[in-house]
């Protein structure tokens, strides 16, 4: 399961019925049909919220709760590869991993 946000309240009125945060599978996020721009990938649920209270709103933007290791999972949306892609993580060594992971 892929959570997610949608910072843009206009997608998410077009796209969403105006819901900005929602749970899919990974096989329905990867068919996602939302034209963003840019995807922020966070580490964990503190950061999700963490990020959406500084940035409520961001044009064309989905923050991905990435769900610590099992981040691994979003090798399987290939659309992915054509946004900007930015990682938040806690700044230790287990965010360090997680963002080598994201890497990969």
């Amino acid at each position: 399961m892929i959570s997610f946000r949608v910072l843009d309240p206009l997608l998410a009125e077009k796209y969403l019925s105006g819901y900005t945060y929602n749970t899919v599978f990974v096989c329905e996020f990867a068919k996602s049909i939302l034209p963003v721009k840019r995807v922020i990938i966070v580490e964990n649920k503190y950061n999700l919220m963490k990020i959406i209270e500084l940035i409520p709103q961001m044009r064309d933007t989905l923050v991905v709760w990435g769900c610590g290791y099992k981040v691994t999972v979003l090798r399987d949306v290939p659309w992915l590869d054509e946004v900007e892609l930015y990682y938040w993580g806690d700044m230790d060594a287990h965010g360090y991993e997680i963002l080598s992971n994201v890497r990969k």
